[in-house]
């Protein structure tokens, strides 16, 4: 069943669920942040009908769903006389799981850096809101419970974003431990690019790749090598691009210099994936430990400006 076909059974059972629950004392605290008073109500409906499910299951000892999602969506749902009659797939064939990590990686250095740039988030938030916002993009395999529990969705977002930080684009500090994700300065630097480039209007998925880091990051650190793109982008988020360029000329070539090695290391053929991660976070370490480039990244911390570049929804 194709995603309109499965969009349209899923409006009509949202109408049979509609009429056939009515809550007394509804709890509207618990969707105050939803602004339709339509979608507020089927919400809350869903919630109770979802409970009620699982009193049924734990009732008949029931816990586990046996029927495979990607097969359920591929038999045939009616609704005739408000009874919903499925049958099985003729022929099940099985699908890719949902969208691969790799693929989530561009959108989600966007998202970051705009959405998480005071490393204030907590990363289930992060994730539910960047989810949400690619919504249409997904595929609805994205959205099936994994064995353990998890929306895989939520999962693959989580495997993007530990191979991200694992190339050292999301810092791994104590500050940030496990509780949110936050952007290195390459992962910034990257970020940034894409924003130059509308990368976040471009589809989430790619032709065929061979390598745990997305080629649109590698093709990034490659254009960020001209010397020019590469202050250019990292000003367009900052009030006083004017005055880096002459005060700061240090701190910009050292970090360039830093860029270009990194980039050499992701080219490198000759490197395992283990000793590319490795190589790459050492030279994290080199920005982090020169004083030039922190000096720099503190004046472009406090001219910061990304929310007045362009809105992402």
């Amino acid at each position: 069943m194709n995603r309109e076909k499965l969009n349209q059974t899923a409006n009509r059972l949202s109408s049979l669920l509609a009429s056939a629950i009515e809550i007394y004392d509804s709890r509207d605290a618990l969707f105050a942040h939803i602004k339709n008073d339509e979608q507020k109500s089927i919400s809350e409906k869903i919630d109770i009908m979802e409970r009620a499910i699982q009193l049924i299951r734990i009732n008949n000892r029931c816990l586990e769903n046996k029927l495979d999602f990607d097969e359920f969506v591929q038999g045939s749902i009616s609704i005739e006389s408000e009874k919903l009659i499925y049958s099985p797939p003729p022929k099940f064939k099985r699908n890719r799981p949902g969208t691969p990590p790799i693929y989530l990686q561009p959108k989600l250095l966007i998202y970051l850096l705009y959405r998480n740039s005071s490393g204030k988030q907590k990363i289930y938030d992060i994730i539910e809101n960047f989810i949400k916002l690619i919504w249409n993009q997904l595929k609805i395999l994205d959205f099936e419970n994994t064995k353990t529990g998890v929306m895989r969705c939520f999962t693959n977002t989580r495997f993007a974003a530990n191979t991200l930080r694992d190339y050292g684009m999301l810092e791994f500090t104590k500050k940030e431990a496990f509780k949110t994700w936050t952007l290195s300065f390459t992962g910034t630097m990257v970020a940034l690019k894409f924003l130059r480039d509308n990368e976040w209007e471009k589809p989430v998925y790619v032709e065929k790749y061979s390598t745990d880091l997305h080629p649109n990051i590698k093709s990034a650190f490659k254009r960020l090598r001209e010397y020019n793109d590469f202050v250019d982008t990292l000003t367009i988020s900052s009030k006083a691009d004017a005055k880096i360029s002459v005060d700061h000329q240090e701190g910009l070539k050292s970090t360039h210099e830093l860029l270009k090695k990194y980039h050499s290391i992701l080219k490198n053929p000759d490197l395992k994936k283990s000793e590319m991660k490795e190589q790459c976070s050492n030279i994290i370490v080199e920005l982090k430990n020169n004083e030039s480039i922190k000096a720099l990244f503190h004046k472009l911390e406090s001219n910061f400006q990304i929310g007045e570049i362009k809105q992402i929804s």
